[in-house]
């Protein structure tokens, strides 16, 4: 894949600037091109925003720092450094803690597979310092969670959300994550990936025998085999409705990490899982925005998929966009996203995700209108009606109120 691909120019100069610059390989062809958007012109406070709000200064400050005669203001080093500076700090925070709470679960015979964050950094980016995150993720099987839990609460850490017996049960039973929090620390235990509404019918036993330890500062922790890593990261992309740059170049940190992949068992899980446009509008934005190299036939399909193109386009929009649009819906998962919808190629897959994302109660909703189980379907009506009609109404005359003169 060459850096000439149209799309990482469909957006402006500071987009394709920042896109070269936070390629983990960084090399002749993007020094040259950056040399030659720098004498267009570029706006650097433009700029500078665009990287923070994608998670990528401190590859983009290593690689920009290491061009020699740059015409690169010294300011806008200055704040990459200082950016990449704080990342840094904070990963290392979260490192010691991850290295410490591995050993806690292994002592209490609890499992867990780690991904993105810290792992992601050491073992795609050579280096926790060179990837922001702001929390620990890790998957643990669905008959352990009580028991961690108590670890984690023995352990100081506090669950975001306070549940009754009935709402734990259903929140299990339809999404995917806890978020457990201690002073500066934030952990995401998984006991799925994707949750209830947006399916992702995975062998999640199958991730686990495929699983392999990483050497992580003194201790092993498991992680998930390449080919699983490239479809969770896609995956996570997708439901992010890739909305920084940084899902983008974990995809690509992948491909460039693991050369060799089994792309026909890739393939397969991907159909299996009804992931196949989420994997190539994955691949297709690493080839185009991160410089990833696809084998040549695989390269060809991607190419070939006809929804693909559009889709692409809107993440780029999205990426590049300098503020969000105003929302009158919750900003919550739970809302349709037509882009979460159009990434889906299975009809069956759209519509659950149709139907759960805009009538699932979450526990704001149950607590809001507490109902005994056997009215638990009238939640079905309740949300909808609270999220797509209450809610708008609220936001506007609240907008409204907040610009009238006084």
């Amino acid at each position: 894949m060459s850096i000439q691909q149209p799309l990482i120019r469909t957006a402006g100069r500071e987009f394709e600037f920042m896109c070269l610059a936070a390629r983990l390989g960084f090399g002749s062809d993007e020094v040259a091109r950056i040399r030659c958007l720098i004498g267009e012109g570029i706006d650097w406070p433009a700029f500078l925003a665009a990287v923070e709000r994608n998670y990528v200064a401190p590859v983009a400050h290593r690689n920009l720092q290491s061009i020699e005669g740059s015409d690169i203001p010294a300011k806008v080093l200055d704040t990459m450094r200082v950016r990449s500076k704080l990342t840094a700090f904070k990963s290392e925070l979260f490192a010691t803690e991850l290295v410490r709470l591995s050993q806690v679960f292994e002592s209490k015979s609890i499992q867990t597979i780690h991904y993105k964050g810290a792992v992601t950094g050491q073992e795609y980016y050579g280096s926790v310092k060179l990837r922001n995150f702001n929390d620990l993720d890790f998957l643990v099987r669905r008959a352990d969670l009580v028991a961690l839990i108590e670890v984690l609460e023995a352990q100081g850490y506090r669950n975001s959300g306070k549940f009754t017996p009935e709402e734990f049960n259903h929140y299990v039973a339809e999404f995917k994550e806890f978020l457990f929090t201690r002073g500066e620390i934030s952990l995401e235990p998984h006991w799925s990936l994707a949750g209830r509404r947006y399916p992702f019918e995975t062998d999640y036993e199958g991730l686990w025998r495929r699983s392999r330890m990483l050497a992580f500062r003194g201790t092993d922790l498991r992680v998930m085999c390449g080919e699983d890593s490239l479809l969770v990261l896609c995956l996570v992309g997708a439901k992010g409705r890739w909305q920084r740059l940084q899902m983008v170049t974990d995809v690509a940190a992948c491909l460039r990490t693991y050369r060799d992949l089994d792309w026909a068992s890739v393939a397969a899980m991907a159909r299996a899982t009804g992931t196949v446009r989420i994997l190539h509008l994955g691949l297709l934005l690493a080839a185009d925005l991160a410089g990833a190299q696809l084998p040549e036939k695989l390269a060809r399909e991607v190419r070939k998929a006809r929804s693909l193109p559009q889709l692409a386009r809107q993440v780029v929009k999205s990426l590049a966009a300098a503020s969000a649009r105003p929302r009158f819906l919750p900003d919550s998962p739970a809302i349709f996203s037509p882009m979460l919808f159009r990434q889906r190629e299975r009809l069956r897959d759209r519509w659950h995700y149709l139907w759960h994302s805009t009538t699932t109660p979450e526990p704001h909703h149950m607590r809001r209108l507490p109902l005994p189980n056997v009215a638990f379907p009238l939640y079905r009506i309740f949300v909808p009606l609270h999220d797509f009609v209450m809610h708008p109404a609220w936001s506007l005359c609240k907008m409204v109120m907040t610009r009238a003169p006084r």
